[in-house]
């Protein structure tokens, strides 16, 4: 009877041994993983809550205790996006660098990396990175535009357009901020036809969208289609009237209007122009006076010496040396009767300023 049951617990011992062993062997990672992956997704609510302390500790946490490769790819993407968040670009490149040295073919990390190597100006890098995503899936819309932003920045144009028009095919459906991308990648390279179609486009689906009617406006004026420019202009102001940019386009355009364009304008349109130049002229010119008291207050703060203007011998060397410049561009530039117009008008305001201080 006794050794019936060492037989039998024998035997359960061999059982346990053989079918044990192997599923330890497979549910321990398992399980490792799934804890791995609620540690990563509670750092990166951590992050989206803008707590990077705790989210960078949770992470490295992570990364020192080597979960399996599922979850240590996403502790170094996410490691990588706390660092950048708190402006250390540095350690952020190093933590992506040493993520891919680990898994060489993670597509996640090629992206955050090229996209960094983009926003840092190593353009070159940026290229290898992006082209090397795209040996591994030429269909990733996110490695098409990074390739595409990055030649367009290096100055290849051609592939530029050429990849933006393969991003304009892989998506479904296009999003106007791509056709946007689109428009003025054709458009800086004088492609303005081609710029205007795919811009409207982009306008059909975002008609809101200020920075699409300004890219707009810009096409219409280098394709000499001054009404329409003009017409965007005036509607990317409508939709976001206080955004610098704009109004120095139309401060800009009034001054710089030729002759011919402006005789081509009907009397409304004349009117037009001439009011909203002298509203956005004083917007602009209130703006940039208190940009500059704002930047005097700043350098201050930050112990930077104002010091007095320059003394009289000085400012005559400068001011003579602006009146033989203004003499030498006559005849060239303008005439003499206008430079002499000029000059007495300047003068005149400059003699009532001081007799109304």
């Amino acid at each position: 009877m006794f050794t019936a049951n060492i037989k039998r617990i024998s035997l359960a011992a061999l059982l346990a041994l053989t079918f044990c062993a192997p599923a330890q062997a497979w549910y321990l990672p398992f399980f490792r993983t799934a804890k791995g992956l609620e540690l990563v997704k509670n750092a990166e609510q951590q992050l989206m809550a803008g707590d990077y302390g705790a989210a960078s500790s949770a992470l490295n946490k992570i990364i020192d205790q080597r979960y399996p490769a599922k979850v240590m790819k996403k502790a170094y993407v996410l490691l990588g996006r706390t660092q950048e968040a708190t402006g250390r670009l540095d350690l952020a490149l190093s933590t992506y660098q040493i993520g891919l040295g680990l898994y060489q073919d993670d597509m996640t990390l090629l992206l955050a990396l090229g996209r960094l190597y983009y926003i840092t100006d190593l353009q070159k890098r940026a290229q290898v990175t992006f082209e090397k995503a795209l040996e591994q899936d030429d269909t990733n819309l996110d490695a098409v535009l990074g390739l595409a932003r990055t030649y367009e920045k290096i100055g290849y144009l051609e592939k530029s357009a050429k990849l933006y028009e393969q991003a304009v095919h892989i998506s479904s459906p296009v999003p106007a901020g791509l056709l946007a991308d689109y428009a003025h990648s054709l458009y800086i390279q004088r492609r303005y036809t081609e710029a205007t179609e795919t811009a409207l486009k982009a306008a059909e689906i975002a008609p809101r969208d200020s920075d699409i009617a300004f890219l707009l406006a810009n096409i219409y004026y280098e394709h000499r289609t001054d009404q329409k420019a003009f017409e965007e202009l005036r509607r990317a102001l409508e939709l976001k009237p206080d955004k610098k940019e704009f109004l120095l386009a139309r401060a800009m355009g009034a001054v710089l209007v030729s002759k011919t364009a402006y005789d081509r304008l009907t009397p409304q349109q004349k009117k037009v122009l001439t009011d909203s130049g002298e509203q956005y002229f004083t917007r602009l010119t209130k703006q940039s006076r208190q940009d500059n008291t704002d930047s005097i207050t700043a350098l201050k703060k930050e112990h930077i010496t104002v010091t007095d203007p320059a003394n009289q011998a000085v400012r005559e060397y400068f001011e003579n040396a602006g009146r033989t410049a203004r003499q030498s561009l006559t005849g060239k530039l303008y005439s003499k009767e206008l430079l002499s117009q000029v000059e007495k008008a300047l003068a005149d305001y400059r003699k009532s300023a001081k007799h109304k201080k």
